[in-house]
């Protein structure tokens, strides 16, 4: 029987991590539109947002999300907003890039 020690340690930045991916699917479902999470291999983008038109239909578009979550990657809340500036520091500068 393997001891308590043998078990992994889970850290609060799991739940942290975990309570945010599951508030953007919330808000996303709340928004009419569909979340769908990455499972594997997550390497910085943690879903997708597809866009339903007023009609219900999947539309085919889709925008990549990658969720921050904590303390930390807000510079300020008030009145049930919070703000969040873009920097290099978290990797996310705002510049739109081209596919090539």
């Amino acid at each position: 029987m393997p001891r308590q020690d043998d078990f992994p340690k889970v850290s609060t930045s799991t739940f942290t991590e975990r309570k945010g991916v599951l508030k953007v699917a919330e808000v996303v479902n709340d928004a009419g539109c569909l979340w769908r999470e990455t499972l594997t291999h997550d390497v910085g983008i943690d879903g997708q947002i597809e866009y339903v038109d007023p009609e219900g239909r999947a539309t085919g578009r889709l925008v990549a999300v990658q969720i921050k979550s904590g303390a930390s990657y807000f510079s300020s809340r008030s009145d049930g907003s919070v703000r969040f500036s873009p920097s290099r520091s978290t990797g996310t500068t705002g510049r739109r890039s081209r596919c090539r």
